[in-house]
């Protein structure tokens, strides 16, 4: 049987058809029922997917203070390891560790950025943040392997710039980078992401679009705002880097955009009912492991798209805030009305059943 793999949730204050088409719903088929619920009922915590390896949840409580974990197990999830500990902006490693703005002793004072662990908790380092800027919100973030970490902070002028650092997680080391970047419209963060290779990052939304930044060369690739977009909100890279996935918060589009060059690759809509205007947006996007689907959430049902061929593969009858998939891309978890629901989105094949089962 494979090993566990960690999945971990935060809860801060917390199609392949080109240009502007629909999914193609011709091999699609509706999941009807979920695998397992699991009952989540906090109505004080969110659940965010992280966790280096993106196929987790991890989760805070915002009145109590906890930082909460979930594992990977067997096709499902098992709760973690958790700490009482004040965190806002935070990602969880696959190691059981936490890079996140831990709250100020008041509220004048910045955000310390720290890199902790949950069990034991304690704070193993904090990062020192240039004179003159602080964390921004909703910035940091980790590569889908785990290998780096992504911080951006924001000018305490009043001026709408930024600047990006990265973490090396294996040595705890952190660099700031420039260029610093402005943004005509302010700066507002909803996501950040970078590239497993360390390479790229991309911020979004900037301008109602987006930003990607090449981190080696410390050079903007591009900064622009696609044809029929309105807000880019959630941005996920391909395992590779060489591209990147934007969800739409406000109309129903997927963007699949080259990395390097900023061009339009594959535009897909996703919608419940209805024209995709305004209002009827992306809720999450999630990667399977191996990059065959993307995952994307409308307010009542999440989409499994075939990044290949375009083909709406499977829609699942239910709205979700959250969206991860298990290590073997078999699974997927939802979250929404206070419920984890595991769905069996690719059966495996009956020898790797019967290997798995003579390893229990």
């Amino acid at each position: 049987m494979s090993p566990d793999v960690k999945i971990v949730a935060c809860v801060a204050c917390i199609l392949a058809l080109s240009n502007s088409t629909c999914a193609d719903d011709t091999a699609s088929v509706t999941i009807a029922e979920p695998l397992e619920e699991i009952n989540w009922v906090d109505k004080d915590v969110w659940l965010k997917e992280r966790g280096g390896t993106r196929v987790g949840l991890f989760g805070i409580r915002a009145e109590s203070r906890l930082l909460e974990t979930w594992n990977w197990k067997a096709g499902t999830l098992e709760k973690g390891p958790s700490a009482k500990v004040a965190l806002l902006d935070t990602v969880v490693l696959p190691d059981g560790r936490y890079i996140a703005c831990r709250a100020a002793a008041d509220r004048y004072s910045d955000w310390p950025l720290v890199i902790g662990s949950i069990s034991p908790c304690e704070e193993i380092k904090k990062f020192e943040i240039p004179s003159g800027w602080r964390v921004a919100s909703c910035a940091v973030s980790v590569s889908r392997n785990g290998k780096f970490g992504l911080v951006v902070i924001e000018s305490k002028s009043g001026k709408p710039r930024c600047r990006t650092g990265v973490i090396d997680i294996a040595s705890l080391k952190l660099r700031w980078l420039g260029p610093e970047v402005a943004a005509r419209g302010g700066v507002q963060i909803a996501q950040t992401a970078i590239s497993d290779d360390g390479r790229y990052a991309a911020v979004t939304p900037w301008d109602e679009g987006a930003v990607v930044i090449d981190l080696v060369a410390e050079k903007v690739l591009w900064n622009q705002t696609p044809k029929d977009s309105w807000r880019l909100s959630y941005v996920e890279f391909s395992r590779d880097g060489s591209r990147v996935y934007f969800g739409d918060k406000m109309k129903s589009s997927v963007f699949e955009i080259d990395t390097a060059g900023g061009k339009v690759l594959n535009q897909w809509l996703v919608k419940d009912e209805g024209d995709p205007g305004f209002g009827s947006g992306v809720w999450c996007l999630a990667l399977s492991p191996e990059d065959k689907w993307v995952a994307v959430a409308a307010q009542k049902s999440v989409y499994l798209i075939d990044i290949d061929s375009g083909a709406k593969a499977a829609t699942l009858p239910v709205g979700s805030t959250v969206l991860s998939f298990s290590p073997d891309g078999s699974r997927l978890a939802s979250v929404a009305g206070g419920k984890i629901k595991i769905w069996e989105v690719a059966p495996k094949p009956q020898n790797q059943k019967d290997a798995n089962e003579s390893a229990e």
